[in-house]
């Protein structure tokens, strides 16, 4: 028997930090609770999951009765399992996981695996340039090593001005495992740990928040003092950060990047005079529109990739309106591999994120819809797609769709992004000079609805109950029967010219990664589109039956009045 190949699943997966040594076990998405006295809110329900043995590497099973996102020890971490699976001779077609007894019939060990990870943090980098702002990290390890791996990163090696020392401690992001194989469980596994989800500062943060900005000229000191006399940095009064985060050298690049320099604000001054509709723009839109106000500021052709602001933490002087602070997280993303000998390397991206803060809503377009959308964009066009056979696969496919719209109506403050979008538009209509786009910057939106109801979020209340309405597969199949026009009049339609303006059309209020109006995938409409005709088609049919049995009934009635008593 031989091993052919072999490939890691999941092929992605995603860690979340947490500050709990107790990861979250596994879980699933149940339908709302949609009875007439329900929650409405989309139910979690525990799967059976693993627990690693501290001591011995092994798995257990674990059953909780309720899944408990955060403990006393803090937000609990998602810690992925990367399974290896392979093709070979005599194995089972349903499952094609690889145990220890594989390998001892391919003439292999777990001795003949290599796990490796080379994993990375390049916020800095991406902001400065400067090889010495890489935080990287690597591990190699055999398959009979089941001790814990802690990831330690670090500036590359001889890079100039490092952020992170060589003969530092490094900064802990993540840990792997691989697992010990047991009767019960003899798969090959290999875990991934996630962080704690902290933040690091230099060495000499401290001085750094209390120390009074040295600008080089009048003019940068006249403003470092306007900015000081306006108490611009006192969120930071009272920062600080226990000395074993504090290890970021104070001489790196990423210490003294500065966002908009007041050297460039003589050039924003001449843009303003020579494009005064678009600077009154984006000063209208300010409190929405910061990212777009930087650009403006620092010209064209200058490299914001830390835009918006808020991905880093920043304060005001120093001869900058923002500069940064100097802080990094141990957050970042690479690449595991596992090679075994003779038979080749099966790769998985592995990706840190932050905590899931409402883990039962689910965003309306997530990247397994991106994903999806680039391997799959034909099959709802396909017309056999919604036909009978396929067409309860189609109605569960959207019905997820229309639970996870619900679920984001219930996460998100709309009144508050109504009137941000309200301004977004009036910004953007001026700034492109689109005289299509009614002056009225509220009229697509919903206007303020906090006159006709005592209810404080009048905008959340009916958004959320007519979500649900529609996560009632009764009512939106009628819906849809009633509507033909529905796909065109309630959704973005991303190739529409005035889709650059938020309106009423789903998904509404929502940004994408553009920074226009969020919309669904190629994938998503051409679904909807098949589905909305199948229901259409089901109606005329149903229509026609009825029309038919009418005229039997109106045969039948005719056949009996003209007959003789």
């Amino acid at each position: 028997m031989a091993i052919r190949k072999i490939w890691l699943q999941q092929p992605i997966a995603f860690a979340r930090a947490g500050g709990s040594s107790d990861p979250v076990p596994a879980f699933r998405w149940t339908f709302p609770d949609l009875r007439p006295r329900g929650s409405a809110r989309t139910t979690i329900y525990p799967e059976s999951s693993f627990s690693v043995d501290n001591d011995t590497g092994s798995l257990t099973q674990v059953d909780e009765p309720f899944i408990l996102f955060k403990d006393e020890n803090g937000i609990r971490p998602v810690c992925p399992f990367f399974e290896l699976h392979g093709e070979c001779d005599g194995q089972d077609p349903l499952d094609s996981r690889l145990t220890e007894q594989d390998l001892r019939n391919s003439n292999l060990s777990l001795a003949d695996i290599e796990w490796e990870i080379r994993h990375a943090n390049h916020k800095a980098y991406i902001a400065t340039h400067s090889e010495g702002d890489r935080i990287e990290a690597s591990l190699q390890f055999r398959g009979d090593d089941h001790a814990i791996h802690v990831l330690k990163g670090y500036s590359p090696k001889d890079a100039p001005r490092p952020l992170v020392f060589p003969e530092s401690c490094g900064i802990a992001m993540g840990s792997l495992r691989a697992i010990r194989p047991s009767a019960q469980f003899p798969h090959i596994r290999l875990r991934f740990t996630a962080p704690k989800g902290h933040a690091y500062g230099p060495r000499d943060l401290d001085d750094r928040l209390r120390q009074v900005p040295q600008s080089r000229n009048l003019i940068a000191w006249l403003l470092d003092w306007v900015l000081l006399r306006f108490k611009a940095n006192d969120e930071w009064k009272g920062f600080t950060l226990p000395s074993c985060q504090l290890i970021l050298n104070p001489q790196a690049a990423w210490m003294d990047y500065k966002l908009v320099r007041y050297s460039e604000l003589p050039g924003a001054l001449v843009r303003l005079l020579f494009n005064f509709r678009a600077a009154v723009a984006l000063f209208r839109a300010r409190d929405t529109q910061l990212s777009e106000l930087m650009r403006f500021a620092v010209g064209p052709l200058a490299d914001v990739g830390k835009l918006p602001p808020g991905l880093f933490a920043t304060w005001r002087g120093n001869g900058a309106i923002l500069s940064s602070l100097g802080l990094v997280d141990d957050l970042g993303d690479g690449i595991i591999s596992c090679t075994l000998r003779g038979v080749g390397t099966a790769k998985a991206r592995i990706v840190v994120g932050p905590p899931h803060f409402s883990p039962d809503r689910r965003p309306p377009i997530s990247i397994a819809d991106d994903l999806i959308d680039k391997e799959d964009r034909g099959g709802p066009r396909n017309c056999e797609w919604a036909k009978a056979d396929n067409l309860l696969l189609a109605k569960l496919e959207i019905q997820d769709l229309l639970d996870r719209a619900f679920e984001t109506a219930g996460a998100s403050n709309l009144d508050a992004w109504a009137e941000q979008r309200r301004e977004e538009n009036a910004s953007a209509a001026i700034y492109r000079g689109d005289p299509d786009v009614p002056f009225n910057a509220g009229q697509p939106i919903w206007g303020d609805l906090s006159i006709q109801t005592v209810t404080d979020l009048p905008l959340f209340a009916r958004g959320t109950w007519r979500h649900r309405r529609n996560s009632a597969e009764e009512f939106f199949e009628q819906v849809v029967r009633d509507n033909e026009g529905l796909i065109t009049q309630w959704i973005r339609d991303q190739d529409d010219p005035q889709s650059v303006y938020y309106d009423k059309r789903m998904p509404a209020l929502m940004r994408g990664s553009d920074r226009r109006p969020l919309h669904l995938t190629r994938r998503q409409m051409a679904a909807f589109q098949r589905w909305f005709d199948a229901i259409r088609a089901e109606k005329e049919k149903e229509a026609n039956v009825e029309i038919q049995q009418s005229a039997v009934r109106a045969a039948n009635l005719k056949s009996r009045d003209g007959a003789a008593p």
